[in-house]
Parts: C-alpha cells; structure tokens; sequence
C-alpha cells in the first residue's frame, strides 16, 4: 500500500488515513484532514485550521469628532478606542502586528513578502469575481478574471 507513495516521495515519507495512503506534510506544515497541509502557526497568530490569521477584536463603530479625546485615536474621521500595544487600529478592528518571520500585512493574513500578498489578493479576487453576478431568461451578466504573467484582466458577458 505505501510502496506507490514511497517511490514517489521516498522512505518514511507518507502516512496512511483511512484506506489511503497520502505523502506526509512539509517540515512546517500539519496534517489537516486526509490530504490537506496547514502550515503550523506562529504563537501570535489564529490558528484556522488551514491557514494562519492575525488575531483581531472589535472596538466600536466609531464616533464623528472634529478631535478625539485623549483615549482615543482617530481613523478616517472618527474616533476609536486605542489598541493595546502590538496592535494596529484601522477603523473599527484592532490588528495584530505581523511577527518577523512574516512580515507583510496583507489584510486578514499575513505574508513572508509583497509579491506573495500580491498573489493570494489575486486569486481571492478572482475566486470572488468568477461568478454569475446577473441572470435572466434573456441574458446572463458573467464577470470573469483570468491572471496570466501578472496581467489582470476583467470581462462582462
């Protein structure tokens, strides 16, 4: 049973779940399931079972001043409450600061580097614009988007 798997990824390098047999994860990573590699969060982060995340809290909608009291911050016009130390506020979400060994703030995540926030933006984006957005007996509206060396192309059907 494993000798088609060992062949492939080497000696001691596949674990069996259920009545298959599947390559182990990466160095880094843990085994999520039957076939999904999660990487192994750092301390500091969410764990989601698939990914990693920036631990988050709210803190108010938000209050329109002209000046924020002294225990405030403001934000795109209006006043939060501060974050604790190593957090970061936009609006109304206080952010985890990315740790060192990934560095790049992108959104929820956190990346090793730019082109790699870069490119899960990406495919997120295209995972959400991939669908019907209209439909009717006469016509379908469709947006798609494709990315090919790092061209971005959107179209309306």
């Amino acid at each position: 049973m494993y000798k088609r798997c060992e062949a492939e990824h080497g000696a001691e390098n596949c674990e069996k779940s259920g009545a298959i047999v599947y390559p182990k994860c990466k160095s880094g990573f843990k085994s999520v399931g039957c076939c999904i590699c999660s990487p192994q969060c750092p301390e500091e982060m969410s764990d989601l079972g698939i990914s990693c995340a920036k631990s988050t809290y709210g803190r108010g909608a938000g209050v329109s001043r002209l000046q924020c009291p002294d225990d405030k911050e403001q934000d795109a016009g209006l006043c939060y409450s501060k974050c604790p130390d190593g957090l970061n506020g936009v609006g109304p979400v206080c952010w985890q600061i990315c740790p060192a060994s990934i560095p790049v703030a992108c959104g929820l995540m956190c990346a090793v580097d730019k082109s790699t926030c870069d490119a899960y933006i990406a495919k997120a984006t295209a995972a959400e614009l991939n669908q019907t957005i209209y439909s009717s007996p006469k016509y379908t509206i469709w947006i798609y988007m494709t990315i090919s060396a790092s061209i971005v192309t959107v179209g309306l059907f």
